[in-house]
């Protein structure tokens, strides 16, 4: 209840995002702009198609036939649990997660997501895959549930960095 408000806004966004409506995208083979690196040959040989500029898409690439994937990552290390007393920092993690798990409801053919966390022992914690959000309210206790058991039990140190590396 606290976070519906929140939720309610994010909903809105979601459903308002038109994918590659907005987007550009590099048209080749222009007399000007900015150089294709892959022309380079074709430069050198007196070519003046060598080019490429951002323009708007064909309406026919403008439908999105995938899911956009987005990935969030949480921090479940000890210092989370450590100072949530102090500042509440793993309770509005839990809270965003809540949300997060509510807004993308219904937008599977829209929107996949995954949640991945990391402490001081691992870089990667795979909490909810692609394409299989958790769909029950207890499923998604279930993930909050972890997240917390975690923050307490892990040991102390530091894998913010390394979650990037895994991840990208």
């Amino acid at each position: 209840a606290t976070i519906a408000p929140d939720v309610a806004q994010l909903r809105v966004i979601l459903e308002q995002v038109e994918a590659n409506e907005k987007e550009r995208a590099w048209v080749k083979l222009q007399v000007s702009g900015d150089l294709d690196d892959t022309r380079l040959v074709d430069l050198a040989v007196g070519d003046k198609n060598v080019y490429k500029k951002r323009a708007d898409v064909d309406p026919i690439f403008r439908i999105q036939r995938l899911p956009k994937r987005i990935r969030f990552v949480v921090d479940m290390s000890s210092s989370m649990s450590r100072f949530n007393g102090v500042d509440r920092r793993l309770d509005r993690m839990a809270a965003t997660l809540v949300m997060i798990f509510e807004a993308f409801d219904g937008f599977g053919n829209k929107y996949s997501y995954s949640v991945v966390g990391h402490d001081g022992e691992s870089a990667f914690i795979p909490l909810v895959d692609y394409d299989a959000p958790p769909a029950t309210r207890e499923e998604r206790k279930k993930v909050v549930e972890k997240v917390y058991w975690n923050a307490s039990f892990c040991a102390s140190g530091d894998n913010t960095l390394g979650v990037f590396f895994l991840i990208f």
